[in-house]
């Protein structure tokens, strides 16, 4: 479609990429509008030609050229969205969710089959990223019972999965209804979560989760700084020993949380941890000479 405003009258001339044209004659007086639909033109790379009807000339102003594109509007496009969504989010709920023991939870404790949902296999639950992509789902979409199972989750954690000394993440045991609290684990996803969930989770629950990142951050501080100035990532959650058995660079995904938590709690031995494991970092392994 073609749309603007002539004044005088005009020719509009439009080929498209096989050579095929349409000439429409646009006669009369003073400025008007004028829209060009349905010229039967179909190959890409279209031209453009606007000159004048007759000895009179023309003036052209506005000109608009819109093409509709061969897919489904906004609404359609939203719908199979939340379809596609539905279909990696569903089989989750459905089958991958804590009913081993008396206490169901919201951990995610088995390992489904992609296709067909079955159980394939059972595992401790704990902090798990499906947790986090569903919260955003759920927003966007504007689906309130994935934001419910979303809720139900976060208060589990808070409650079930972190050491009640420590503030340390764990994970836990679905068919014991306990916390495995002798088995290390990594902390910069959770702690990254407990953030998020602080800014802007659910609001009953963002002074639970802002408390429960600075517990984490004060005991990462009291015990996780090493003597080179590098921070553990990994933890024994009752005790809050280091697990050492982490590859360096991932290392850095701790000091990037206590980063956000120094700007959210105005604290600056966050940052300054995380600072000092980037010099660390960088003495160790960069090179600045030539």
């Amino acid at each position: 479609m073609i749309e603007g405003e002539i004044h005088g009258s005009g020719v509009l001339t439009l080929s498209d990429g096989s050579g095929a044209h349409a000439r429409i004659e646009l006669a009369g007086e003073g400025w008007r509008p004028f829209v060009v639909r349905d010229t039967g033109l179909v190959q890409p790379r279209f031209t453009l030609r606007l000159e004048p009807l007759g000895k009179e000339g023309a003036l052209w102003r506005g000109l608009h050229a819109r093409v509709a594109w061969p897919c489904p509007d906004e609404a359609a496009l939203r719908a199979e969205i939340r379809n596609c969504l539905a279909q990696v989010v569903e089989p989750w709920l459905e089958h991958g969710l804590d009913d081993g023991g008396p206490r169901k939870t919201s951990f995610v404790t088995h390992v489904i089959d992609a296709v067909t949902g079955e159980r394939l296999q059972t595992i401790p639950g704990g902090f798990h990223p499906f947790w986090d992509q569903l919260w955003r789902a759920s927003r966007a979409v504007d689906e309130p019972r994935w934001e419910a199972a979303f809720e139900r989750f976060a208060s589990d954690f808070l409650e079930l999965g972190l050491d009640p000394v420590t503030g340390l993440p764990c994970l836990w045991d679905g068919e014991r209804d306990q916390p495995l609290a002798d088995t290390s684990v990594e902390i910069a996803l959770p702690l990254g979560f407990l953030i998020d969930l602080a800014d802007h989770g659910p609001q009953k629950l963002r002074a639970r989760a802002r408390a429960a990142a600075w517990k984490i951050g004060t005991t990462v501080l009291e015990q996780g700084v090493m003597p080179d100035g590098s921070v553990a990532a990994k933890y024994f959650p009752a005790t809050a020993k280091v697990d050492p058995g982490v590859v360096a660079l991932r290392r850095f995904d701790v000091p990037a949380q206590l980063a956000r938590l120094s700007s959210r709690e105005e604290d600056p031995r966050y940052l300054k941890a995380a600072g000092e494991a980037l010099a660390t970092f960088e003495f160790t392994h960069a090179w600045s000479g030539a």
